[in-house]
């Protein structure tokens, strides 16, 4: 189940600790998914800082607890570090391999994986490597 599915089951629940308002879900993700991209699409690059939290704001069209929220599960992630202060905001960060690492091995050993999925993931690591390594042998 993807995290969009899981959200819609919570919202659907009738349990009123899962009621995320599905539109707040939306957005959140929205927002992550346009800044991940930027990262690694290379339009941000470590070290640059994203604009301010009123810019973010307006370009998103979410509201200030929505964004903080984007921007605190992005640092957690390890994409960026929020600096507070005058010469604060958030910077973009090198992915650290050992949150890297502790990422992809809490995903293996919490989900119960079958074989077409840890196929799957296979092939999106062997691409990966493939390319690093024809990039290693020419250089």
């Amino acid at each position: 189940m993807t995290y969009k599915q899981e959200a819609t089951a919570k919202s659907n629940s009738k349990d009123p600790r899962c009621s995320i308002p599905l539109s707040l879900t939306r957005s959140l993700n929205t927002s992550l998914d346009q800044i991940r991209n930027a990262i690694f699409g290379r339009r941000l690059k470590p070290a640059d800082k994203l604009p301010s939290e009123r810019e973010l704001i307006g370009k998103f069209k979410v509201s200030k607890a929505t964004l903080r929220e984007a921007l605190g599960s992005l640092e957690v992630l390890g994409f960026l570090e929020i600096r507070k202060g005058v010469s604060g905001g958030a910077f973009v960060t090198g992915v650290d391999m050992v949150k890297a690492r502790d990422s992809f091995t809490n995903f293996l050993l919490f989900k119960n994986l079958s074989l077409e999925d840890l196929s799957e993931v296979r092939l999106l690591l062997e691409s990966y490597i493939a390319e690093k390594a024809t990039l290693g042998i020419t250089q």
